[in-house]
Formats: C-alpha cells, structure tokens, sequence
C-alpha cells in the first residue's frame, strides 16, 4: 500500500486522540471499570475507525456507505459531554452505540449496501457482532461502576 501524506496526518491523528483519551479516562474515572470500559471503548473505536479506512466493512474502503460508522464517534463524544463524564451517562450513552452499530449493519443488509464485495455478506456481520459487542461490554462496564460507585456513596 502507497501510504501518502494524509494517511500518516491521518494515523497520527488517530494515535493522538487515543493517548489522549486514555489520559482522560484515567484523571477523570476513578472506578477501575469505569477505566476499564474507557480504554475497551477507546481502543474499539480505534480498531473501528481503522478498518472502516483501511479496508472497509461494507464493501471497500472507498465505498462511501462506511462513513455512517463515524457518525459513531461523534455520538460518544456528544454521550460524554452531555453526561459529564459520569459513568452512569456513560453506559447509555454506550449502550445507545452499541444499538446504532447494529442499525448500520441492518440498514447496510437490507438494502444490499457492499454486496459487490467478496466476502458479502459475512464481512458486515462479523465486524456488527464483534463491534456491537466491544461496545456492549463497555456500557455494561461504565453501568457497572457507576452502580458500585453509588452503593458506596450510599455506605458513608
């Protein structure tokens, strides 16, 4: 692969905004699942905005329906700054991610979206399984803490 300026612009961006996060995560979630659900959604959205680039889950990578998964990262960032970082907002916030995953994979079923490619259909299944599931772990996580961490506000 010809990698060209913007593709290591890109990749650098990409890293960037996972240190970054990472950095967030761990000064503002003080529970270790809520860290834990953090970092599993950071290194998902990572592996998802990476092969939505790289290769593409419907079709190629060039084929334009794959840019209704980075509607995705836009949603969290939306959850977490409506929720205040809390880990309660959190898990919904996630939960509701989870969902739109498995809406984009549907729609893109449905309406044949990619079915040129080799793989299709399986290519869109696996990655709205594993994808929807990665964010389903962290919402349950994120409700996990934030349950914990009212139970022992509750015990002061």
């Amino acid at each position: 692969m010809d990698w060209t300026l913007f593709d290591y612009v890109f990749a650098g961006g990409m890293l960037a905004c996972l240190l970054l996060g990472s950095v967030l995560v761990l000064k503002t979630q003080r529970h270790w699942a809520a860290r834990l659900a953090g970092g599993l959604a950071l290194v998902t959205f990572f592996l998802l905005v990476w092969s939505v680039g790289a290769v593409g889950i419907i079709g190629g990578s060039d084929d334009d329906a794959n840019l209704a998964y980075l509607a995705l990262p836009f949603l969290a960032l939306a959850g977490a700054m409506t929720t205040r970082l809390r880990a309660s907002g959190l898990g919904v916030t996630f939960a509701l991610i989870a969902v739109g995953q498995v809406l984009i994979g549907l729609v893109a079923l449905i309406a044949g979206l990619g079915s040129s490619g080799p793989a299709w259909p399986m290519d869109i299944i696996a990655a709205t399984l594993v994808f929807a599931a990665l964010f389903a772990a962290s919402a349950a996580l994120f409700r996990f803490a934030a349950r914990a961490q009212a139970a022992s506000s509750l015990s002061r």
